[in-house]
């Protein structure tokens, strides 16, 4: 797929930030970015799933309370999947082209990224790379 490595991360990021949201440090991060963002808490978009407490590790939130924190990784994760329909861009792997049957291959090239998944802050199986890319399209 020539798809350019920007549009690719706008159609990834949110979907990757809501499973690494799961490990406590990522939300802890998250969380921090948000509000150094100045993100409030937002509302998701009506065709996705939010992310809710439960894709949230709470036990790295401390500070401002967990409560607070979660809802700042809700809010960045929701920024971010709706930044490329406010800037007029695809949305969805399927309008780059990408069919249900591409995800296998998909899956397969992204767990060969031997430089990149030791950096992911949560360990990433070939069955996480296939949802990842199903929730994407």
């Amino acid at each position: 797929f020539k798809v350019e490595h920007g549009l690719s991360n706008s159609l990834m990021l949110h979907h990757v930030m809501r499973f690494n949201a799961a490990d406590a440090r990522a939300a802890q991060w998250y969380a921090e970015i948000a509000e150094i963002a100045e993100i409030a808490e937002i509302a998701p978009l009506p065709t996705e799933a939010p992310c809710t407490s439960d894709d949230i590790d709470e036990t790295g939130l401390t500070g401002l309370g967990a409560e607070g924190r979660v809802a700042r990784v809700r809010a960045l994760v929701a920024a971010l999947q709706r930044l490329p329909t406010e800037l007029n861009l695809p949305t969805r792997l399927a309008q780059v082209g990408v069919r249900e049957r591409d995800i296998e291959g998909l899956a397969t090239q992204a767990m060969m990224q031997t430089r990149l998944l030791p950096n992911n802050p949560r360990p990433v199986s070939l069955d996480d790379a296939r949802a990842l890319y199903a929730a994407a399209l």
